[in-house]
């Protein structure tokens, strides 16, 4: 077992040997192998001594969440990333047409609306607009009190029946 000191040294040499290795699982788990395949194609590739003891197909589907949670996080960080540099954007231009807004210009006092309407979009400011679902004619609701109801049921019955007959726990394969 590599030391911590090892752990969070991106270059040492355990962390290069996992990082190749997920990177060759989620390769081969992209174009549909499955589990044991991806473990004997490991024991293939990287040798036993350079994988973790026992090496199977539990440690690839830890390999694999082990890389969607880091996509994950690279995602939320690059959604934050873009979120800042609009942030910043919008301010420059509403900073730029503010003397113009405060003179009364109102192409200027329109265009700043239209800043602060997409700012509030961007972090979700305004409230839900409600939609009513009705026919397409937007003359009745779509469905009445007792028709909604016997949906729902149908639904949950439904559901139900789905989760009763599946694995407790999902399989990747």
């Amino acid at each position: 077992m590599p030391d911590l000191k090892q752990m969070r040294n991106p270059t040492a040499p355990v962390m290069i040997n996992t990082a190749e290795r997920r990177a060759f699982v989620m390769r081969l788990r992209i174009s549909g192998a499955k589990l044991e395949d991806i473990a004997d194609a490991c024991k293939r590739q990287f040798g036993e001594d350079r994988l973790p003891k026992g090496y199977d197909r539990a440690q690839v589907c830890q390999d694999i969440l082990r890389e969607l949670e880091q996509i994950s996080q690279y995602r939320e960080q690059s959604r934050n990333a873009l979120l800042a540099l609009d942030t910043e954007r919008l301010d420059r231009m509403l900073m730029s047409i503010w003397p113009q807004v405060i003179a009364g210009n109102f192409g200027a006092i329109d265009r700043a609306l239209r800043i602060l309407e997409r700012r509030a979009k961007m972090f979700g400011i305004d409230s839900p607009t409600k939609v009513a679902p009705t026919t397409p004619d937007g003359e009745q609701p779509l469905l009445d009190a007792a028709e909604f109801v016997a949906l729902l049921e149908r639904t949950d019955k439904a559901l139900k029946a789905r989760t009763s007959s599946a694995e407790v726990v999902p399989s990747l394969t």
